[in-house]
């Protein structure tokens, strides 16, 4: 996925935009924020789920090199780098931020490893009311009870339009979204054209 390009460009700027947020109305705020979560991976891990420990030069050019490519590498961190912060936990917000309809998996040589991933991605998504707040058309506000998955083993699953409330089977937008795709492939593609449409041109 392609991401935005953030406008801070550099870590000692946020304090004149938490200034500036700080002096908006609510609804503009709310707003504000909203676009700085969309675009800014620095912004969502360290002011919206608080982590305080990510506020340094180092972690704030590693959300830029992960925001710029977060895909297509395999990123070999030295320990206590900020990988799993940064990449497994904040870019998975990121990712569900930017498309609700995204799935994620989260693999490790363990499974107990890869469900402490998730563990924390699960307790952001229970606890964080700012981002519940900010995002109430994809958190839920009690996910506990109103999520059709919600747990370490079966996975979690966030509102989406595409698809029905067991996290698996199309909704009637996901139906026409997946349909228009399929169309739109088998009119442009140059093998699946001919066929599809009776022309050999």
């Amino acid at each position: 996925m392609k991401f935005a390009t953030p406008d801070i460009t550099a870590l000692e700027q946020y304090d004149a935009l938490i200034s500036a947020l700080d002096a908006c109305s609510e609804a503009e705020r709310v707003d504000r924020m909203r676009h700085l979560c969309r675009t800014d991976l620095f912004f969502l891990v360290r002011y919206v789920c608080n982590r305080l420990d990510l506020h340094h030069p180092f972690f704030f050019d590693r959300c830029r090199e992960l925001q710029a490519a977060p895909d297509g590498y395999c990123d070999l961190w030295a320990r206590e780098h900020g990988k799993s912060s940064l990449g497994t936990f904040g870019l998975s917000l990121f990712h569900i931020i930017n498309d609700p309809e995204v799935t994620i998996g989260i693999f490790s040589h363990t499974r107990p490893i890869a469900k402490s991933f998730l563990r924390q991605i699960k307790r952001e998504l229970e606890v964080n009311e700012v981002l519940k707040g900010l995002f109430p058309e994809i958190f839920w506000e009690n996910p506990t009870q109103q999520a059709s998955k919600w747990s370490e083993d079966d996975g979690l699953v966030w509102k989406r339009e595409d698809l029905r409330e067991d996290g698996t089977h199309p909704s009637p937008s996901g139906k026409d979204k997946v349909a228009r795709m399929i169309l739109d492939f088998c009119k442009a593609d140059p093998l699946a054209k001919p066929w599809f449409t009776g022309s050999a041109k």
